[in-house]
C-alpha cells in the first residue's frame, strides 16, 4: 500500500531516488522480518535498541566490563562491541530478509558499528551489510575504512570465507 502511495506522489524522474525502508530496532521486528522485508527497498538494523532489548541491559550505564568478561567478550560494553548474543539474531534476520527479498539493501547503525571497536565493524562486513551509518567523526571513518580494507583483503585471499555470511564469535 505504501509503495503504491509513493509511486503516486513521487515524480517519475525521481522514482529511482526514493526508497522505502524500515528501521529494525525491536525483537518483534526481527521475528517478523519475512513479512516486513518484501514491502521494503531497504532495512536499517539499529544495534543500540536491539542490544538493549536482547540483553536486557540499559544503555544509560556504559561500563558492563564484568558482564562482558563473564561471557568471554572483548570490550567494556555490549553497546561498544557487537556481541554474539545480539549479532546472531540480527544475522539470522538479515538472511531471512535476503531470502524473501534478494534485492533488499541492508544497513546497520549504532555505537557498535560506528567504528568505535574495529572487531564490530569487521563483524558487520562479515554479515555482508550493504551500508554502515557512521557518526561524523574522522576516527570512526578511518577505523571503518581500515576494517573495509581488511575485509576486501580477506575476500581476495579466501573468497569462500568472505562470502560465507557467517558470524564470528568474539572470545
Amino acid at each position: 500500500e505504501f509503495k503504491k502511495l509513493l509511486q503516486d506522489i513521487v515524480p517519475k524522474d525521481l522514482s529511482d531516488c526514493v526508497r522505502f525502508g524500515v528501521m529494525v530496532e525491536t525483537t518483534e521486528a526481527l521475528k517478523n522480518i519475512k513479512e516486513i522485508a518484501p514491502l521494503c527497498d531497504c532495512l536499517c538494523y539499529g544495534t543500540n535498541d536491539l542490544t538493549e532489548q536482547i540483553t536486557g541491559l540499559s544503555r544509560s550505564i556504559w561500563d558492563y566490563t564484568q558482564w562482558m568478561q563473564e561471557r568471554g567478550y572483548e570490550g567494556q560494553s555490549p553497546f561498544e562491541v557487537l556481541v554474539p548474543k545480539v549479532a546472531q539474531p540480527v544475522f539470522k534476520s538479515m538472511n531471512e530478509a535476503r531470502t524473501v527479498n534478494p534485492k533488499i539493501i541492508i544497513n546497520m547503525c549504532g555505537h557498535q558499528t560506528g567504528g568505535h571497536h574495529i572487531s564490530s565493524v569487521d563483524e558487520a562486513f562479515a554479515m555482508n551489510v550493504d551500508q554502515i551509518t557512521l557518526p561524523p567523526f574522522s576516527e570512526n571513518i578511518n577505523r571503518t575504512k581500515l576494517a573495509l580494507a581488511r575485509y576486501e583483503a580477506r575476500k581476495l585471499l579466501a573468497p569462500e570465507l568472505a562470502n560465507s555470511r557467517s558470524v564470528s564469535h568474539h572470545a
